[in-house]
């Protein structure tokens, strides 16, 4: 079997036993089934928010990324990790789900999985893939697509920027994580100077090519739905 689908089953495996190693729900926050009541006569609203986001060690399998989402009256949500590499971007993992109608209440969960690519054979690169996976409220429809992309380790260390955002509204297109793989060597620093770099400038995805032109490759998670 190709070492990459071995890597990828794995993950999946991952993937089912973080369902049951969640935190515990904050409180004030509403939860999936704890959603707030429209006014009489009114329909319920569609929203979708975060209400947890976290990152969690798996030793030497890598680590993960983890985004719960709650919602209700989805019609498509979309998951999907971009790279941008010289200035041009690739969706290398993808969920896409659908509902026949306005979702009932879900419950929902990101995860962004960053994995030594030495598991699979190819030491000193690293195998980054995203999951969507559902606790309630399941999709009439969910497609994935996977590439198995591997990305080369960076030499000059890396920097990324994400939000907190537990309990806020999830935009129709929200970057909940964005790092940059710094791929060229850093210069040797002179006595007393001291070096500071932005992040990115940006989570467009005109701003990311940009970052991705100096030099960079610029790893990015994104959510996308509609109602």
């Amino acid at each position: 079997m190709n070492p990459r689908v071995v890597a990828f089953l794995t993950i999946l495996v991952l993937v089912i036993g973080w369902l049951y190693l969640q935190p515990p729900r904050p409180q004030g926050l509403a939860g999936a089934d704890q959603l707030p009541a429209a006014k009489k006569g009114d329909a319920p609203q569609s929203s979708l928010w975060v209400e947890h986001a976290y990152e969690h060690p798996f030793g030497k399998a890598g680590h993960a990324r983890v985004w719960t989402l709650s919602g209700r009256g989805v019609k498509e949500l979309t998951a999907y990790l971009m790279v941008y590499s010289e200035g041009k971007g690739e969706r290398v993992s993808e969920a896409r789900c659908i509902w026949d109608a306005a979702s009932p209440p879900l419950a929902a969960q990101v995860a962004f999985w960053h994995q030594d690519g030495q598991l699979i054979g190819d030491k000193g690169k690293s195998l980054p893939s995203l999951s969507l996976t559902f606790r309630s409220g399941l999709p009439d429809k969910k497609t994935e697509k996977h590439t198995g992309k591997l990305i080369a380790k960076p030499l000059g260390g890396s920097s990324s920027s994400n939000s907190d955002f537990t309990g806020l509204t999830v935009s129709p297109r929200t970057v909940l994580y964005n790092n940059h793989l710094h791929m060229k060597r850093d210069a040797p620093l002179k006595d007393g100077e001291i070096r500071s770099e932005e992040v990115g400038g940006g989570t467009s995805a005109e701003a990311m090519t940009k970052a991705s032109k100096e030099g960079r490759v610029v790893l990015a998670v994104i959510v996308e739905w509609k109602k």
